[in-house]
């Protein structure tokens, strides 16, 4: 069945009531895929603010979306190296970079013991995010396509009440360069303020760098985590990867 045929037969209510359970992705794909979808999703401010309340973004900042031009600069999809890609959220005055974490690589991902789940708070609607319920190896790597620039790098983390990390740690660095930017430990102090804090997602500063001198627009980061210890880690789930200018 052409999905997209059938989406343009049916009356624009009823495509509004769709698009409010579509992820950002898939909204901004399917109304890409045609003008009269395109005037659907883009001009009914319910569809929109559907997702928006899902980012708990401030009032001040959602009242000043008037026309599809401001929608679409506060949720853009870049298309960059490698097929990946940021979702681009313009806040405060700063063009936040949005990593969704489910398209991070890392061991045993959508098994038992990591698998990808719903999460009600995501950023990312329904779209199942990493869960790390048990492993004794912990590695994760994601390679970012970033404009160059100064940034803080960031995660968007929930813990459990039985989070355990041991000291496991993640890094920062340009492709074809060993010398690290950022090196975070998950020490105890680290751990125990996200216990605090367990069932809730907070935004985690991993540390600063700057790629303003690097000759190239755009910069490819590579993001790592290593073990701190062969014990078993448990107890978090991540939504996203953000690059914060600063």
């Amino acid at each position: 069945m052409d999905c997209k045929a059938v989406f343009e037969k049916i009356s624009p209510n009823i495509a509004s009531l769709i698009a409010e359970f579509l992820t950002i992705k898939d909204l901004i794909n399917l109304g890409s895929s045609s003008q009269n979808l395109r005037t659907i999703f883009y001009e009914f401010k319910n569809s929109w603010k559907a997702i928006l309340n899902n980012l708990n973004l401030p009032e001040s900042v959602i009242s000043k979306l008037k026309n599809i031009e401001d929608y679409i600069a506060l949720f853009q999809k870049k298309l960059i190296k490698a097929d990946k890609y940021y979702i681009k959220l313009s806040f405060e005055g700063k063009n936040w970079l949005i990593f969704p974490a489910y398209d991070i690589n890392y061991d045993w991902k959508g098994s038992e013991y990591w698998p990808l789940q719903s999460h009600k708070e995501s950023w990312f609607g329904e779209t199942p995010i990493p869960h790390l319920v048990n492993v004794c190896w912990l590695r994760m790597y994601g390679d970012f396509v970033i404009p160059r620039g100064k940034y803080s790098l960031n995660l968007r983390i929930c813990a459990d009440k039985n989070l355990k990390l041991y000291n496991s740690y993640f890094t920062l660095n340009r492709e074809n360069c060993d010398e690290l930017m950022i090196k975070f430990v998950f020490d105890s102090e680290v751990v125990s303020s996200l216990k605090n804090n367990a069932g809730k997602f907070t935004i985690l500063k991993l540390g600063a760098f700057d790629l303003t001198n690097y000759p190239e627009k755009y910069v490819k980061v590579l993001f790592r985590s290593y073990e701190g210890n062969n014990w078993w880690k448990s107890g978090f789930w991540l939504d996203a990867v953000l690059f914060i200018p600063i």
